[in-house]
C-alpha cells in the first residue's frame, strides 16, 4: 500500500486551543466590530492546516482503496479496507469541527460537503470499483478546495537544487539517494519506506501529496513530520521527489524562466503541483503531444529547474 497510518484525533485539541486563543484575543480588543474580525481571522488560521490534513487523508483513500478492493468488489485486504472507513471517519470529524469553528462558512456549504463525504462513504461501503471511488474522492477534494479557498501550490517556483540537498539530508537514509528505498535502514522498517520510482505511483503521487506528507508525517510509520522546514523548503522537497521519478531527458533545458503561466507548452505551477504523472501525461496529450512522446514530456516538465 502507498502509506499505512493510524487514526489520530489531535485536531480536536488544536481547535479547542485555537478557540481559547481567539477568546483571549477578543477580550483585549476594543469594539464589537474588531472582536468579530479577530474571531474570524483566528478561526480561518486554525482551519487551514486541518483542512489540508483532511485532503491528505482523502489522498490515502484515492491511492490505497485499490489495494483494499478489486474492480469486482472483492475485498483484497481486510485491514486496508477497514482503514479506508477509519480515514473517512476522521475526515468527517475534521469537517464537523471546522463547521463549528468557522463563523463565516454558510450552513449550505457545510451541508454540501457532508453530502459529498457521504457519497464517498457509500461508495466504499458498497465496495464499488476503485475508479468510481476515486472519482467520488476527487469530487469531495475539489469541493473542499473550492469552498474553503485552499491553495495547493507553492507561492513561487520550486528550486530543485535545494530540494535535492534537502532530500539527501532528510530522506536519503530511508528512501535512498535515488529514491528507491533500498537502504540498510529501510530493510529494518515496517512498513517499509516508499519506493518513489515505483510505476504504480504515476496514478497517485503528486507534489502536493508529498508536501502534505512532509508537513504532517505518517502516524504508525517511520515517516515523521518535517514542519521544522519552512513552507518553501517543503515544496522544494516535494517537487524534487517527483523529479526523481524521471531520468534526465536528452536535449531538455535545465532552466526555464517563469512568464505568466510558466512558459509556452507547459502547465501552470498549480497544475504541476497537483497533477500526478499520469494526469500530467494526459494534459500533454490533449495539447498535441503524441502518446509515444508523453513520457518524455512529463520527464522534461518534472525535471525543469524553474526560476522567477
Amino acid at each position: 500500500m502507498l502509506f499505512q497510518r493510524q487514526v489520530r484525533s489531535g485536531f480536536i485539541a488544536l481547535a479547542v486551543i485555537a478557540m481559547a486563543l481567539a477568546a483571549l484575543h477578543v477580550e483585549q480588543v476594543d469594539g464589537a466590530g474588531k472582536q468579530e474580525t479577530s474571531i474570524a481571522a483566528t478561526a480561518t488560521a486554525a482551519k487551514q492546516p486541518e483542512l489540508h490534513r483532511a485532503l491528505g487523508l482523502l489522498l490515502y483513500v484515492d491511492g490505497d482503496y485499490s489495494v483494499a478492493v478489486g474492480d469486482d468488489g472483492v475485498i483484497l485486504d481486510e485491514n486496508e479496507y477497514l482503514e479506508q472507513h477509519q480515514i473517512l471517519d476522521e475526515v468527517g470529524l475534521i469537517l464537523q469541527q471546522v463547521d463549528r469553528t468557522d463563523v463565516e462558512q454558510p450552513r449550505s456549504v457545510a451541508a454540501a460537503l457532508q453530502r459529498d463525504l457521504e457519497s464517498v462513504r457509500d461508495a466504499v461501503s458498497e465496495r464499488r470499483p476503485p475508479a468510481t471511488v476515486r472519482a467520488e474522492v476527487r469530487r469531495l477534494r475539489d469541493a473542499i478546495v473550492l469552498e474553503h479557498g485552499l491553495d495547493l501550490a507553492p507561492s513561487r517556483p520550486p528550486r530543485l537544487e535545494r530540494g535535492g540537498t534537502l532530500f539527501q539530508q532528510a530522506c536519503g537514509a530511508c528512501h535512498g539517494s535515488d529514491g528507491r528505498a533500498r537502504t540498510a535502514l529501510a530493510l529494518t522498517l515496517t512498513p517499509p519506506p516508499i519506493d518513489f520510482r515505483a510505476a504504480r505511483l504515476s496514478e497517485t503521487l503528486s507534489p502536493y501529496r508529498v508536501f502534505n506528507v512532509v508537513t504532517f508525517g505518517v502516524p504508525g510509520t517511520a515517516m515523521p513530520s518535517f514542519e521544522v522546514l519552512d513552507e518553501d523548503e517543503r515544496w522544494d522537497l516535494a517537487f524534487q521527489v517527483l523529479s526523481m521519478r524521471h531520468d534526465p531527458v536528452a536535449g531538455a533545458p535545465t532552466r526555464l524562466a517563469q512568464t505568466g503561466s510558466l512558459a509556452r507548452g507547459l502547465p501552470s505551477l498549480s497544475q504541476l503541483a497537483t497533477l500526478t504523472d499520469a494526469e500530467l501525461g494526459d494534459w500533454f496529450v490533449t495539447r498535441g503531444v503524441s502518446a509515444k512522446d508523453k513520457a518524455s514530456a512529463v520527464a522534461r516538465a518534472r525535471r525543469m529547474q524553474l526560476q522567477p
